[in-house]
């Protein structure tokens, strides 16, 4: 299991060196354990603040888009938040059940009618979808953008308030939820800022709502040290939002949403590659792995690093740090990195070592890019119960796509 005691020592030892004997590397590999303990954090402090009942969580689709993950995550009462129709066919296909609102961009008539006809909660981002839909549908809401400089690419603008009034005026209907974006990586302050803006909101414009979506954005700190650091203030959050309810006086029958995705996944997911080649330059040592920026481009476009973890060829971890290396992808983009800037590393890394990059479950594998040609990784499971599923496969050579299997295969 990913970032817990018990898989600390030779059990870890064990996993990773049957991992590589069956799936090779690059691997990326999923925690059970810690998925649901993200789950059940954010619960425990819903509870905590007496929210329980209040309060309904979603991840949205594209923070780790795997069936399979999200059937766990079904299976703790999560729901997804979802931008297309792609999205409701793969869930589909794997014959998942689990609470849906869709939140895109903008859609065509056709994407529209598709989900409407599905009965989905739809939140629409501008009037003239606002208009089509409310024409078949009584659960229509509308995506908002709040942010002071009104920039976000989606999301109906202040100014617009007016028009979406005259709208449901002149169709005798109302808006049934408002969903809210905050941006991404928002901190403690600013998103209890941002729960009290869309209250305000709220109030004045959308009283007649049935739901309150607060929208996703919640900081996850990858630079800290221990577990409960790198995830968000739930207790002191929720603890605020409960305040803010009774100030505002929201009705007990509006529901209220929140879509943690990046605080779910992010240290639920582990990437494992091999050394294949170092070679020391002006004293940093260049070590050119089989990863590859095209499997996690996140990291690189958000400029961020990674805790890593470095094993040697048997998986006896290296504990030394007190040299520096670059960690080199394995295509020609003159940027392709692991991750982005120089880390501490031994001082001799060894050919046919081992890379954990850690806290890359939330916008990972899911990010693969066809550009540069690599085919996708392999993807694996560890269990509640300590076996190793395999729940995609890696790609052929010729293949760009990834292979989510519908019936995970056993490793072991």
């Amino acid at each position: 299991m990913v970032n817990s005691d018990d898989d600390k020592g030779e059990m870890k030892t064990n996993r990773y060196r049957k991992i590589v004997e069956h799936c090779g590397t690059p691997t990326f590999i999923y925690s059970e354990k810690t998925l649901k303990g993200n789950v059940q954090r954010i619960k425990r402090a819903l509870d905590d603040a007496s929210l329980a009942d209040r309060v309904d969580i979603y991840a949205a689709y594209f923070t780790n888009s795997h069936p399979r993950l999200f059937e766990i995550l079904a299976e703790q009462g999560i729901g997804a938040t979802l931008q297309g129709v792609e999205e409701y066919h793969q869930l589909h296909s794997w014959g998942l059940k689990l609470p849906l609102v869709v939140s895109p961009t903008c859609l065509s008539d056709k994407d529209l009618e598709f989900f409407l006809d599905k009965q989905l909660q739809v939140n629409v981002s501008l009037p003239e979808e606002l208009e089509y839909a409310l024409q078949g549908a009584s659960n229509t809401g509308v995506r908002l953008d709040l942010s002071a400089e009104q920039r976000q690419r989606t999301g109906l603008k202040i100014d617009e308030l007016d028009e979406i009034k005259q709208i449901c005026r002149r169709l005798k209907k109302q808006v049934h939820a408002i969903h809210t974006y905050p941006g991404t990586g928002s901190n403690f302050q600013k998103l209890v800022k941002h729960a009290e803006d869309v209250f305000k909101v709220y109030k004045k414009h959308f009283s007649g709502v049935k739901e309150i979506n607060l929208g996703g954005g919640f900081a996850f700190d990858y630079d800290a040290d221990s577990t409960e650091d790198k995830h968000f203030p739930w207790r002191e959050y929720f603890a605020k939002l409960a305040s803010l309810i009774d100030q505002f006086q929201i009705p007990n029958n509006v529901r209220i949403s929140i879509e943690p995705g990046r605080d779910i996944f992010a240290d639920a997911g582990e990437f494992l590659v091999s050394v294949n080649r170092v070679h020391t330059r002006r004293g940093i040592q260049q070590v050119y792995t089989d990863g590859s920026y095209v499997f996690m481009p996140s990291a690189t476009i958000r400029e961020r690093q990674h805790n890593i973890r470095i094993y040697d060829e048997h998986f006896r971890e290296v504990e030394d740090r007190s040299g520096s290396a670059e960690l080199n992808g394995c295509t020609t983009l003159s940027s392709d990195f692991l991750f982005p800037g120089i880390v501490r590393a031994p001082v001799h890394i060894q050919k046919g070592s081992y890379i954990l990059v850690q806290d890359i479950g939330a916008y990972g594998s899911c990010q693969h890019m066809e550009f540069l040609n690599k085919r996708p990784a392999a993807e694996v499971l560890v269990t509640n119960e300590g076996v190793l599923q395999l729940i995609t496969e890696s790609g052929n050579p010729t293949d760009k796509i990834r292979y989510a299997l519908c019936n995970p295969k056993l490793i072991g």
